[in-house]
């Protein structure tokens, strides 16, 4: 079935065709019927609500993807696919302490990781998984951790804790 946002509109494009939803996307009702739809009759179009822009590319795709695993809540707002972006929400530090040094120690790993990747896919032709990449950056920041010994200053102790429940 290929619809588009038309298609589940009534006939004068006013609002949702409830009842066709129900019909073909149960599971999807509340979702789309909390969305309003366009007074003005603007036309369909694809968006990617991961990049500010709406446009797809691999990179925000895998960033999204690393940023449900890796960052999780450390950040109070989406991950933005622009590095610069990133970069200033990191130099202002608008974070609590422990939030502030777990997303420059993954803002690190993942920067030597995707680095890695690239030159592995570059020269070896191996590609890793976005799970395999989170698996390692998670692996790599809990080591980092534990070798700083952050546990032994009372500031710190709970480094690690706060790793383990960014999800």
């Amino acid at each position: 079935m290929n619809l588009t946002v038309k298609d589940l509109l009534l006939p004068n494009g006013s609002d949702w065709n409830r009842a066709l939803i129900k019909q073909i996307l149960p599971h999807e009702e509340g979702t789309i019927l909390n969305i309003k739809p366009s007074k003005s009759g603007a036309p369909d179009k694809m968006v990617w609500q991961g990049t500010s822009s709406g446009v797809y590319t691999t990179k925000s795709g895998y960033l999204k993807a690393m940023e449900a695993d890796a960052v999780g809540n450390l950040l109070e707002a989406n991950a933005d696919p622009d590095w610069e972006a990133t970069l200033r929400r990191l130099v202002e530090h608008k974070y609590d302490r422990l939030a502030y040094i777990l997303l420059r120690l993954v803002f690190q790993t993942s920067i030597y990781y995707l680095w890695k990747e690239r030159n592995d896919r570059r020269h070896t032709g191996k590609i890793k998984q976005v799970a395999q990449m989170n698996s390692l950056i998670d692996k790599t920041v809990r080591n980092r951790i534990s070798s700083t010994r952050y546990f032994e200053k009372a500031k710190l102790r709970r480094l690690l804790q706060r790793w383990f429940t960014r999800h």
